[in-house]
């Protein structure tokens, strides 16, 4: 992706390496944190997910039939990325 872009806009390959690279490891990211959600270029909307604590639990191993333990998971979160209409139409 980046090679094309440089190609059709006569960029060099490293510069615009790092501009994706500053967008994705730098703007992204603090955008999440302060806003919670992200839309990038109206193709793909960011959001945070909170999952919640869960408690350990009895449950069936469904390859084996056997009783067993599940263990519990702390709470967490995550990134949830869904694609807009403008991808959607792309496709």
């Amino acid at each position: 992706m980046i090679a094309t872009l440089a190609e059709k806009h006569e960029l060099p390959k490293k510069q615009l390496g790092e501009v994706f690279s500053s967008l994705f490891e730098e703007i992204v990211p603090a955008e999440l944190k302060k806003h919670k959600k992200f839309n990038l270029f109206s193709f793909v909307k960011f959001s945070e997910k909170k999952k919640p604590a869960r408690k350990a639990r009895m449950g069936v191993n469904p390859f084996t039939g056997e009783k067993m333990k599940f263990k519990a998971k702390p709470a967490s979160k995550t990134v949830k990325a869904v694609s807009l209409k403008k991808l959607k139409e792309l496709i």
